[in-house]
């Protein structure tokens, strides 16, 4: 099912205030799946994580695996001070809704 526009800003938030929870620390792109999968679906939230990044809301930082080459690298985000300033909404972002 694809999302509409609603959906989409609401998904936005709910990964930029969730990331503001764990700040300072980075989390992992599955830990985020994990959190999420019961409301969104996999490709959703990887949407989602690409447009916070773009904006600069989130910083991703890609890692080697320490399994080896035959598994996927490691996706670690951390919301950025702009971010944060979104979260206590200092400044707005039509594409992202934050809920209060």
């Amino acid at each position: 099912m694809k999302l509409d526009a609603i959906k989409k800003k609401e998904l936005r938030g709910q990964i930029l205030v969730f990331l503001g929870h764990v700040n300072p620390y980075p989390i992992s792109r599955e830990s985020i799946y994990e959190t999420l999968y019961e409301y969104w679906q996999t490709e959703d939230i990887l949407q989602a994580l690409q447009y916070l990044v773009d904006g600069g809301y989130v910083e991703e930082k890609v890692i080697a695996s320490p399994f080896g080459s035959a598994f996927d690298k490691i996706h670690n985000y951390r919301i950025t001070k702009k971010g944060v300033d979104l979260c206590d909404l200092t400044i707005t972002d039509e594409g992202v809704h934050v809920r209060r």
